[in-house]
C-alpha cells in the first residue's frame, strides 16, 4: 500500500513538476499526501517513514533539478528560530546517542523538509489561488470522512487503506452519543486539529465566491469544514475554531483590533477568578457531569502529586500534568533529555520518588510546550516558542499591514493569524505528532515563504515609485 500511493503521487509529481513547474509541483504532492493515512509508512533504517514525508522528500529532489528553481532567500526570524530547531535536536541528539546519521535524518524529517516544502510551495498571493481547488476537495473529503464516521462510526480511511495502526480505545469512542472521528490520522484530536489547520482554505474559499472568483456553493465551505472540525469531538479543535472565527473577524475591523489583547485579559482573568467552574464547565463539554453534582454517590477521583491529593478529571489532568513534570523540567536545563528519552509514554524523565504511581494514572504528556521542555531543554523550547509566535505575527502583520490586489484574499491571512493564535492554547492540550504537526510546520514554512514574496513586491513597488520620481525631477530642471 505504501509503495502503490508513492508512485501514484511521483506520477503527480512528475505531470505537475513538467506543466506547472517545481514549486507547484511541491504544493500538489503534498496536499494529495494528506489523503494517505498516517499509518501507511515503511521501515527505513528503523524509522517509519510515512507518505507525507517521502512524497516532500521527492518534491525537494525533484525541485532542485528544474531549471526554474529558485535557491536565493531572504531569512527572517521564523526561519532562524527553525534553523535553531534543527540545530538544536540535532546536537541534543548526538550528545546523548553519540554521533549517528540516523539523528540528523529525523531531524531532517521532522523539521526540514515540511517547513521547506511549505516555503518553496507559496510565494506569493498566486500560489494559494492556484491551490485552492485542491485543497477544497481535500476538505471537502475531510469533512465527508469526520460526518460519516461521528454519525455512524464507520472510517471511511480505513475502509480504502485498511484498519490501521490507531492510538488505543478510539475505535467506538464516543462524546454526547456521537462517534470521535479519527479518520486518516491515528487520534481524533489529531484529526480535529489537523482539520482546524485547514479552516481558512474554506474561509478564503467563500471569501472567492463572494467576489464572484468562484462558484457560487464555495459560499457553504466554512459550514462544511466547521462540521469536519465538530465531529472528531476535540474540545481543543472546537474550541479553536470559535477563537479563530472571532480573532479573525476581530482583525479585519481596523477600530475593533485593540479589544484583541483586552477580551485575552478578560478571559485570563476570569479563569483564574473562577477556576473550579471553569474546570466543572470544560469537563461537562467533554461530557463529564460530575463536577455539576452534588450527590453524594459520586466519589470524586484523585490523585498524588508531591504527597497532597487532587482532584482528577480530563480536564484537570492536563494542569496536573504540569505540576507532575516541574521536578523534571528543572532537571532537563538548558538542554533537556534528548528524543530517545520522551519517545512513548510514559516519557522516561527523572519525577519525584512520590509521583510514580500517579504516573500510571497520567501517562501522557498532552502539552506541548512541556514536552519539548523536557526533550530540548529551555534552549529548545524557547526556539520552538519563537517560531510559533513568529508565524502568528507574519500572519497578523499580513492582515494589518498587507496590500493583497486578489479580491477576498485579506480573508486568508486574516483566519491564518486566528488559527495560529489559537495553536499557541490548543498546544497547551495536546502533543503534537506527525500525523497534524507535518501540515503545521509546512504553514510555518508557507508563512515565511508567502511574507518574503509579499516583500519583495512592496520593495518593488517602492523601487518603481522612486524611480518615477526621480524620471520627473530630472525633466523638470
Amino acid at each position: 500500500m505504501w509503495l502503490a500511493c508513492l508512485l501514484i503521487l511521483l506520477v503527480v509529481l512528475a505531470v505537475t513538476w513538467w506543466r506547472a513547474g517545481p514549486h507547484r509541483a511541491i504544493g500538489v504532492t503534498v496536499l494529495l499526501s494528506l489523503l494517505v493515512p498516517s499509518w501507511v509508512t515503511y521501515e527505513i533504517l528503523g524509522f517509519p517513514i510515512g507518505i507525507q514525508i517521502a512524497s516532500a522528500i521527492a518534491a525537494l529532489g525533484a525541485y532542485c533539478l528544474h531549471p526554474q528553481a529558485v535557491f536565493r532567500v531572504r531569512l527572517g526570524v521564523v526561519d532562524w528560530a527553525m534553523i535553531g530547531m534543527i540545530a538544536i535536536h540535532s546536537c541534543i541528539d548526538w550528545s546523548y546517542q553519540g554521533f549517528s546519521w540516523s539523528v540528523l535524518m529525523r531531524a531532517y524529517g521532522e523539521w526540514f523538509v515540511p517547513y521547506v516544502a511549505g516555503r518553496l510551495a507559496i510565494r506569493n498571493a498566486d500560489d494559494i489561488r492556484a491551490l485552492l481547488p485542491l485543497m477544497v476537495t481535500i476538505v471537502i473529503l475531510f469533512a465527508v470522512t469526520a460526518t460519516v464516521q461521528g454519525l455512524t462510526g464507520v472510517d471511511l480511511a480505513e475502509t480504502v487503506f485498511g484498519r490501521g495502526d490507531v492510538d488505543r480505545n478510539v475505535h467506538g469512542v464516543l462524546r454526547w452519543g456521537i462517534h470521535r472521528a479519527f479518520g486518516p490520522l491515528k487520534n481524533p484530536n489529531y484529526f480535529g486539529v489537523l482539520q482546524l489547520l485547514l479552516f481558512p482554505w474554506s474561509v478564503y474559499a467563500a471569501a472567492r465566491a463572494w467576489n464572484y472568483g468562484g462558484p457560487w456553493w464555495w459560499l457553504f465551505l466554512p459550514v462544511i469544514s466547521a462540521a469536519g472540525v465538530f465531529f472528531p469531538m476535540s474540545r481543543a479543535a472546537q474550541g479553536g475554531l470559535v477563537v479563530s472565527g472571532l480573532l479573525a473577524w476581530l482583525l479585519t475591523r481596523k477600530h475593533w483590533r485593540m479589544v484583541i489583547p483586552l477580551l485575552a485579559a478578560t478571559i485570563v482573568v476570569c479563569i483564574a477568578w473562577q477556576s473550579e467552574s471553569t474546570m466543572n464547565l470544560l469537563d461537562a463539554w467533554s461530557g463529564d457531569l460530575r463536577g455539576w453534582s452534588n450527590s453524594r454517590r459520586t466519589k470524586p477521583q484523585t490523585i498524588k502529586i508531591d504527597n497532597e491529593e487532587r482532584r482528577v478529571t480530563v480536564t484537570s489532568a492536563r494542569v496536573h500534568v504540569i505540576e507532575l513534570y516541574r521536578v523534571a523540567m528543572r532537571k532537563a536545563g538548558l538542554f533537556g533529555f534528548g528524543t530517545e528519552a520522551v519517545t512513548g509514554f510514559p516519557v522516561n524523565v527523572p519525577v519525584g520518588q512520590q509521583d510514580l504511581d500517579t504516573l500510571k494514572r497520567i501517562w501522557t504528556v498532552d502539552n506541548s510546550f512541556l514536552l519539548m521542555g523536557l526533550r530540548f531543554g529551555y534552549l529548545g523550547l524557547i526556539c520552538f516558542a519563537v517560531w510559533c509566535v513568529g508565524i502568528a505575527a507574519i500572519w497578523v502583520r499580513m492582515t494589518v499591514w498587507g496590500d493583497p490586489t486578489t479580491p477576498g484574499f485579506k480573508a486568508f491571512p486574516a483566519t491564518m493569524a486566528g488559527v495560529s493564535i489559537a495553536m499557541l492554547v490548543v498546544l497547551l492540550t495536546v502533543w503534537m505528532p506527525q500525523d497534524f504537526g507535518f501540515w503545521y510546520v509546512w504553514i510555518g514554512g508557507a508563512a515565511s515563504g508567502l511574507n518574503e514574496g509579499l516583500l519583495r513586491v512592496n520593495l518593488s513597488r517602492q523601487s518603481t515609485s522612486w524611480h518615477r520620481s526621480l524620471t520627473k525631477a530630472a525633466r523638470c530642471l
